[in-house]
């Protein structure tokens, strides 16, 4: 019986064998994605708005359409609202519900809405906002963020 040989020098592998190395190209593809998008969030973290921001477009411009992508966008979002730039983060987290309505970062990006509204001092809109995520997201992790916030207008 015929058993394929290997430049390794393993026997047989299989016809599958061909996958092994566009699987650690992929593998080292998504860890290059994931290495960029924590470096933009240790920009975050650091306080360093702009040039997370920056860091955060570079990434969407190369991956548009990866899983972390609404994740960066609500990101430059975060980074204009530490750094007080309200309407401007307005805009983003308004462009991110738009964008990505349904993903998981959606309630995150409603309350992140209503929280800009109300720096604006838009207690109307921020009320809105809120209690959206008070009627159709009831079970929301970050409630008492909501509660505390509806108690303030």
């Amino acid at each position: 019986m015929y058993e394929p040989q290997f430049a390794s020098g393993g026997r047989g592998l299989g016809c599958h064998a061909w996958l092994r190395p566009q699987a650690s190209a992929e593998k080292r593809r998504l860890e290059a994605i994931n290495k960029q998008y924590k470096a933009a969030l240790a920009e975050y973290n650091r306080g360093r708005h702009e040039n997370s921001i920056v860091l955060f477009e570079e990434f969407l411009k190369a991956n548009p359409d990866c899983e972390l992508s609404p994740n960066a966008d609500y990101w430059i979002g975060e980074n204009d609202y530490s750094a007080g730039n309200y309407p401007k983060a307005l805009r983003q987290f308004q462009e991110v519900g738009d964008r990505y309505h349904g993903h998981d970062k959606a309630c995150d990006d409603q309350l992140k809405i209503g929280l800009t509204y109300f720096q604006m001092q838009d207690y109307e809109s921020t009320d809105n906002e809120l209690m959206v995520i008070k009627n159709y997201n009831p079970g929301y992790p970050q409630m008492k963020i909501v509660d505390k916030y509806l108690k303030r207008i």
